[in-house]
């Protein structure tokens, strides 16, 4: 996979308006490119995290070992809001060399990736009523009729990624005012693979978005988003919290592979373990060594509020994480982290 091109495309994607509150969950879910002496930032903002990742897949080619397409009947009705801690995608059918790389739950948007080792791409974008779509292409794109996902009609964007007609994506309601869209980038056929996908996904009970640790819920936060990243060797995941809309305060907590001791750059003793600790005017960010991993918690400074008492809320935070299961293995992750 080529991680600089995944990250170039993002600028391609505009998710939901950002609100005014400050979460930035992809500050402490870094893909493992960090600076030296902290966790490498992400560069969108979680409150606005409906976004749909792009990164590489390998060629397809039907054969027999591809999974069959049932035929799925849309839903009666869509969630006002989603459950970070529940993913409702389920693929009924992908390109037979495909693995999924992303999970991503908002409130409003859920997002989904497949990648494999070439350049062909797929994402899932589900959102709940009245939320704003992604946009690929922006002004550029020029929608036609496309045919009918399991009896809703739907609309096609032709793009293209290497100077031809190898990329697109199918927008349609999966549920009563509630989009979809499937996107598909390098296929000889895009449109042919994004119709198959989108009649087979299956939006249902969905199953938990488990984490390799609990914590206390921040005092009057609510969860927002829940990630897990596949990108680059061990997982990247994290959680977020964010109070009423309109208020400048947010936690978020993420666990990423570690790196070599001192590597942090150490400044502080926080819970009773050595630290980086870095306060500023709008954020403090904690992070420390968790086990092999390194464990980050970034808080929003609000207004009226201090940065000392901002600190002493970060660190309450980090000191009531608690490590569930191996890192590595997703089946012995928490499926209730939020305390």
């Amino acid at each position: 996979m080529d991680e600089t091109r995944t990250r170039a495309l993002l600028a391609e994607i505009s998710a939901d308006p950002a609100p005014p509150t400050g979460v930035d969950l992809d500050r402490v879910v870094a893909l493992g490119r960090r600076r030296r002496h902290r966790p490498r930032q992400w560069v969108a903002a979680a409150a606005a995290a409906a976004v749909v990742i792009v990164t590489a897949v390998v060629f397809f080619r039907p054969t027999p070992a591809d999974r069959p397409a049932p035929v799925v009947t849309a839903p009666v009705a869509a969630p006002t809001t989603f459950n970070p801690l529940r993913t409702l995608i389920e693929p009924g059918w992908l390109p037979h060399e495909l693995t999924q790389r992303i999970r991503n739950v908002t409130l409003q948007h859920e997002n989904y990736l497949a990648t494999g080792q070439g350049s062909e791409e797929i994402t899932i974008d589900l959102a709940v009523p009245g939320a704003t779509s992604p946009l690929y292409g922006g002004a550029i794109a020029s929608p036609v009729a496309g045919p009918d996902v399991n009896g809703a009609p739907s609309t096609w964007t032709a793009g293209s990624s290497r100077g031809g007609p190898d990329s697109g994506w199918l927008t349609w309601d999966w549920a009563p005012g509630a989009t979809a869209i499937v996107r598909v980038l390098g296929f000889d056929d895009p449109r042919a693979i994004a119709v198959r996908v989108a009649s087979s996904l299956r939006v249902g009970g969905g199953k938990p978005m488990a984490m390799p640790f609990t914590v206390a819920r921040p005092d009057g936060l609510a969860l927002i988003q829940s990630r897990i990243e596949h990108l680059v060797g061990a997982p990247h995941v994290g959680i977020a919290f964010n109070g009423e809309r309109g208020v400048a305060h947010a936690v978020s907590v993420g666990l990423e592979p570690g790196t070599p001791a001192g590597d942090l750059q150490e400044n502080a003793t926080v819970a009773g373990r050595s630290a980086r600790v870095d306060a500023g005017s709008l954020e403090v960010r904690i992070s420390q060594h968790s086990g092999s991993e390194v464990l980050t918690v970034s808080c929003q400074v609000r207004k009226g509020s201090t940065v000392a008492a901002v600190r002493a809320e970060c660190e309450r935070v980090i000191g009531s994480v608690q490590r569930v299961g191996t890192f590595n293995t997703e089946s012995t992750w928490s499926t209730s982290p939020v305390r």
